[in-house]
């Protein structure tokens, strides 16, 4: 079953899913939804909430998944997906990297910090605790400096001063820096921390941002670890610790 919620903000579309999902839902309710978003806006941000209930789809659903997803492909500019299912959560962030947006899973209890990614600019840093003491830090656009005072502020709130934390910093949406002073404020914010970080795993798409692994060896007494983007599940587990060098 896949219901649609009425969302007041432009460019915006918000559904639940649950039960087992038909050829029909996609047909008779995602379709014509998405149809209708899409001739007021070239682009659309989509939330998308999985109930504990799901139970699967059928052949005819997953083949109009599929269409819908390549005729819209490059419209898609964010996608928010709230789930407590492990198989979901594992599902889509392994489908992330292959996706052209942004994408990000919350759980049922982030489903306000879900809604305020999606409003967002796409210049901003999305912070979240993996596990007590590991942090994960998703740099999207291009970042401006206000965007590292929250940042520092959702350090500050999970990392205890002194204490060693491990960082998870995923750049594969970011597009660099919104003038020198977010530049700045990035060093700032790096070197506040640095003496704290045990283990750090960059996550990114671009060849200078395997440069940062390089350089993050050479000045930080972390263990630091490039991964390619196609590879944050391995990059997850090797900054928690669960899969060795």
């Amino acid at each position: 079953m896949i219901t649609i919620n009425t969302v007041a903000t432009p460019g915006q579309l918000e559904c639940r899913v649950s039960g087992h999902l038909t050829q029909a839902d996609y047909e008779d309710t995602l379709s014509p939804a998405l149809e209708q978003a899409f001739s007021t806006s070239d682009t659309l941000r989509v939330l998308v909430i999985i109930d504990n209930d799901l139970s699967g789809m059928d052949a005819g659903a997953v083949w109009e998944d599929t269409k819908l997803g390549l005729a819209h492909w490059r419209g898609f500019d964010r996608l928010a997906v709230v789930t407590d299912l492990g198989f979901a959560r594992v599902g889509v962030r392994a489908f992330a990297p292959l996706m052209p947006c942004p994408v990000q899973v919350f759980a049922h209890v982030d489903i306000d910090a879900a809604r305020l990614w999606l409003r967002e600019s796409l210049g901003t840093i999305h912070a979240q605790e993996l596990a007590p003491g590991t942090m994960e830090l998703c740099l999207l656009g291009e970042v401006d400096a206000d965007a590292y005072t929250r940042a520092k502020e959702a350090l500050a709130a999970h990392v205890t001063q002194g204490e060693e934390f491990r960082l998870l910093l995923d750049v594969r949406g970011f597009d660099g820096w919104q003038g020198p002073a977010a530049m700045a404020a990035h060093l700032r914010t790096v070197m506040a921390h640095a003496g704290q970080a045990k283990r750090i795993a960059i996550v990114g798409a671009s060849h200078w941002q395997h440069a940062a692994e390089l350089i993050g060896k050479r000045v930080l007494a972390a263990k630091v670890n490039y991964f390619d983007s196609d590879k944050y599940a391995e990059a997850r587990e090797w900054v928690l610790g669960t899969k060795a060098a």
